[in-house]
Parts: C-alpha cells; structure tokens; sequence
C-alpha cells in the first residue's frame, strides 16, 4: 500500500506545481535526537549508512504527497473550499494557513518519484529549475543559484543557505487522483 504523507508549500511554489515548473523540494533533514552534526563531520557516506535508521518523513518512490496550501472555506449552504494559489491579487477571504488544511480539502497530489539526502549547496542549475525557478534556464544568463539561495533564505531564516545544512531532496511528478 502507498503511503502518504502531507507536505506544505507556499502559495508561489503551489503556483510553479500547477504550471509544471516545480518538480522537486528540498527539506532540512531532522537529525534524530542524540545525533551531532558539525560542519562537515558527517560525509555522504556516513550519511548513506545511516539513511535507513531515519526514514524520511516524505516517503519512499511511489508514494503520495498531498500538498497543503493556504485555503479557504466559502459557501453559506453548501461549503467549498478555494485556494489562495487561484488569485492573482489580494482576496478579502478568511485565510488559513497551510499546516490547517485537511487531507479532504487536497487537490494537488504527488507521486514521489525519488529521495535523496544531500548537502543543501550540492545543487545544479537543473536541480535549481527543478524548484520552480520562474527564470529561463540560459546557459550564459544568471544562475538560478541565486534565486534558489534567496528563497531558501526567506523560507529558513537569514543565513540558513550558508549553514548548507543536509536535505532531503525529493523529486516528484503531478498526478491525478
């Protein structure tokens, strides 16, 4: 049987799944307590041995993520639900945040395709645009490094791309459920 699992994105990352730009997320992995991480004292190696030990909260390949997003309830008779991700401008609605959000009010499922753990600073250009970057991927343009490393700094915190902490990395395809 599939697992699955929920996972939460912003409303601009929602918006990079539905137009088929987001393929891929990176998440901090959480070391199991007693676990001491240093710099650069744990090697992939070492990682790999102890990959299993922490099964990763977001599943194993063929399994399901449902993508929680900032939502609404609407309806005076009949409720439904609406998706800040579907507006362009400001709603005035009663938003709820994503970590809220039921399983039932999910319409945007993922099949996980892949999960690995690396350093969050091993990426490449492709990896970067696998992240929903909005920019061309032109071989003599600016990197998408740069819009990666400055969205991982306003989701993490000030300074989080240069802890380059270790992640979860996990591509998955859009489907139909």
């Amino acid at each position: 049987m599939k697992k699955e699992s929920p996972i939460l994105f912003t409303t601009e990352m929602v918006k990079a799944i539905l137009d088929d730009r987001k393929t891929m997320t990176s998440r901090v992995v959480k070391f199991p307590k007693g676990w001491v991480q240093q710099d650069d004292a744990w090697d992939w190696v070492a990682l790999q041995d102890f990959h299993p030990k922490f099964k990763g909260p977001y599943g194993s390949p063929g399994d399901l993520l449902y993508v929680k997003e900032t939502y609404a309830i609407e309806g005076h008779t009949t409720k439904y639900y609406v998706y800040k991700a579907n507006f362009d401008g400001p709603v005035d609605w009663n938003w709820k945040p994503s970590i809220f959000m039921p399983k039932v009010a999910a319409r945007i499922w993922l099949e996980v395709m892949d999960v690995k753990v690396t350093r969050l600073q091993d990426m490449n250009r492709g990896d970067c645009m696998s992240e929903g970057c909005p920019f061309p991927n032109m071989a003599d343009g600016p990197s998408p490094l740069y819009w990666f490393a400055e969205l991982w700094e306003s989701l993490n915190g000030h300074g989080s791309w240069h802890e380059n902490p270790w992640c979860w990395r996990i591509s998955f395809k859009r489907v139909k459920r």
